[in-house]
């Protein structure tokens, strides 16, 4: 996961004596990609966001400090650090009051610390962050799709403060559609809210992109926190990404990392039962017989039920516009509620009857028994996990 201000100012040398003197309620960011050090205030263009810019104000003012600051938080910067004792003598009033008002932590550096070695340990830390998440994210991926031995895999866990006993539990989340020319932007928008959101709820995660999905996988979470977690990143995707569709498939809860493989398997095709559903989250502990479903890995016998019946039918509506799959879905949804299906399409209960009739006509199947409506059922929940 990406460093927080707060976490990269702890691990700099207490030599540095650096002070935080405003913007406390920013330190907690955990977007920190970059470090520059920065004099020529007339020509920065802050190619880099969610950086730190550290400045000694060699070449400016205490006015051009303060426009600086402000130039810096409108470019998503998130941290300006100032060389204090020379050109500036002590921290503007001004500038202090802007970066309290923004929430931009400030902070001094005594005038004795060369900014160069500053910038030169900041630079080893994300680097060192950036190579770490790197290999967690390869082992985890590793893991998942069983690329290597599973027994290698899993003695590697210790290495980032995990274990063969951890609890993990994986997420695809899908927002907008693949084929979007914006869907690297988007992608790193997403991560950012995982970010933010595990940052609240104190949560390790691993964040990766797979078949262009974004993919999390969760450490030591309980329900109740990814429930917290999920509604954290809705809230916050959706104002990025305002009337688009969100898709958020949850896994097993507590499974050990043995499982982790099977566990991911699992969600792939609830992705097209979340799309046809209001609700955008799949908690795969509450999907009742999509759970067995997904279990099955000879597909060919799941293809042959959903030939059986709903593919029966499918293939007849298309070749006679009629609608008979419909009435069908009414019918099951309906606990066989022959009435109820009626007044859904507004018609008599007779006709309901026929249609029912034509079904069991051409698949051979009785809708009314208790048989002929399972399987009709398990014909309709294939059909939603599969998209046939």
């Amino acid at each position: 996961m990406a460093l927080s201000i707060q976490r990269i100012m702890n691990q700099l040398s207490p030599n540095y004596r650096v002070r935080l003197v405003a913007g406390k309620k920013g330190i907690d960011r955990t977007d920190i990609y970059w470090v520059s050090l920065v004099e020529d205030y007339g020509t920065e263009k802050f190619k880099n966001i969610n950086e730190i810019v550290i400045t000694s104000c060699v070449n400016g003012t205490e006015e051009s400090l303060l426009e600086f600051a402000k130039n810096l938080y409108l470019a998503k910067g998130r941290a300006l650090m100032v060389n204090v004792g020379k050109y500036i003598k002590e921290m503007p009033k001004e500038l202090i009051a802007f970066c309290n008002e923004v929430d931009l932590p400030l902070y001094a550096i005594p005038w004795d610390v060369l900014m160069s070695d500053v910038v030169k340990d900041i630079s080893h830390i994300l680097m060192y962050d950036e190579v770490k998440n790197i290999s967690i994210t390869e082992l985890m991926q590793s893991i998942l799709f069983q690329t290597k031995s599973m027994e290698s895999q899993i003695g590697k866990l210790p290495l980032y403060g995990f274990s063969a006993e951890t609890q993990f539990c994986p997420m695809i989340l899908q927002v907008g559609q693949k084929e979007s020319k914006d869907f690297d932007l988007t992608i790193k928008s997403i991560r950012v809210c995982c970010e933010k959101a595990a940052e609240v709820l104190s949560l390790r995660h691993v964040f990766f992109v797979y078949n262009k999905m974004a993919v999390l996988v969760l450490a030591e979470a309980k329900r109740e926190e990814l429930e917290q977690f999920v509604s954290l990143l809705k809230e916050n995707v959706m104002l990025m990404y305002t009337g688009q569709k969100i898709g958020i498939c949850v896994g097993k809860v507590g499974d050990t990392v043995d499982h982790l493989a099977v566990n991911f398997k699992r969600l792939l095709p609830l992705l097209n039962v979340v799309e046809q559903q209001e609700d955008q989250v799949l908690f795969y502990d509450d999907m009742g017989v999509f759970k067995i479903l997904v279990e099955v890995n000879d597909t060919q016998v799941l293809k042959e039920m959903f030939s059986e019946t709903m593919g029966v039918l499918q293939r007849y509506d298309k070749e006679n516009n009629t609608d008979l799959m419909d009435y069908i879905r009414a019918y099951i949804q309906n606990d066989g509620n022959v009435q109820t299906v009626a007044g859904l399409f507004f018609v008599h209960r007779n006709t309901v009857n026929n249609q029912l009739r034509k079904v069991r006509e051409l698949t051979g199947i009785n809708p009314l028994t208790l048989e002929g409506k399972l399987r009709f059922s398990m014909g309709l929940k294939i059909k939603e996990l599969f998209g046939w």
